[in-house]
């Protein structure tokens, strides 16, 4: 019986090791200190979630993806969150009277415009499902949305088009223009490009 309470004894001391080397683990981690991160002066996150601790930070992948403008896909079959950041560039076009395009960034408060949103997409390095177009007035309220499938598309490199929009603009401040992509049909849209229509 004595060997027993050895082999008792022996399992319970290695236990009692492996939780103290545990338990030190997750108080080295957990005595981290909370840090800030701000991405182009733009503070990302005030919710304690940004975590410093031996010399590795910890962030979360939602405000990331937000502010670089990139897609996030989670593969559950590998535990991996992926994210993807293509080249988005927006230009903002008229037709003028001779049949010509005209760009344009800065409009005057109280004018109505028929213009499109030209997009010109590279480096994309997953499939995408659709792509969608959004205005935002200067107080926040969207003055225009739309949606377009790209799955017939070649993605390696795309060019777009919105459809013709016919805004007035009403207000004096920061149209916010914002592109979104999502990777299947009624999935989440992620943004990845946004660009300022001023009016005054």
């Amino acid at each position: 019986m004595k060997w027993k309470r050895h082999l008792i004894l022996i399992f319970s001391l290695l236990l009692i090791g492996s939780v103290t080397v545990l338990a030190d683990s997750a108080y080295e981690w957990l005595r981290g200190k909370q840090v800030q991160l701000s991405i182009n002066g733009v503070r990302v996150d005030d919710s304690g979630y940004l975590l410093q601790s031996n010399g590795k930070s910890y962030f979360p992948v939602r405000e990331i993806s937000e502010n670089l403008g990139a897609i996030i896909d989670w593969d559950e079959d590998n535990n991996e969150i992926k994210l993807y950041k293509p080249n988005v560039h927006l230009a903002f076009n008229f037709k003028r009277k001779d049949g010509s395009l005209g760009t344009f960034g800065r409009v005057e408060q109280g004018s109505e415009l028929n213009f499109f949103i030209f997009t010109q997409i590279d480096h994309l390095k997953v499939k995408v499902h659709s792509l969608k177009y959004e205005i935002a007035a200067p107080d926040g309220t969207v003055v225009y949305s739309h949606e377009e499938p790209l799955e017939d598309q070649d993605q390696a490199l795309m060019w777009s088009y919105s459809p013709n929009i016919k805004l007035q603009f009403d207000q004096s401040g920061e149209y916010t223009v914002k592109i979104y992509m999502n990777l299947e049909e009624d999935g989440e849209y992620y943004l990845v490009s946004k660009k300022i229509l001023y009016s005054s």
